[in-house]
């Protein structure tokens, strides 16, 4: 039988509602391993969306997490970038432009 302890929720920054973190003992039947289940539920609904990882790999999934925040941090500013020499180029083209 499953077991569920809420261990924390949050507010979600991004949208109202909140994300629920629990732990699921014998999630999938009798002497099953444990699992932090997070799900989101948007706007007091029920959820919609769940995952269950193992916790015997959390710290495997917190390191890839942070590996993908981080990439993503590099991809915006590279993208930041990216639009500021367009945006330079632009505005050199314009200002020449306007001198001829």
């Amino acid at each position: 039988m499953k077991e569920v302890e809420i261990f924390k929720e949050i507010d979600l920054n991004e949208a109202k509602g909140k994300m629920k973190f629990a732990i699921i003992k014998e999630p999938y039947g009798a002497e099953s391993k444990p699992v932090v289940s997070i799900s989101v539920n948007l706007e007091d609904k029920e959820e919609a969306w769940k995952v269950h990882i193992p916790l015997s790999q959390v710290k495997e999934v917190r390191s890839i997490l942070k590996e993908i925040r981080a990439d993503y941090k590099q991809h915006k500013k590279e993208k930041k970038q990216e639009c500021e020499q367009k945006s330079k180029k632009v505005k050199k083209r314009s200002q020449n432009e306007a001198k001829n």
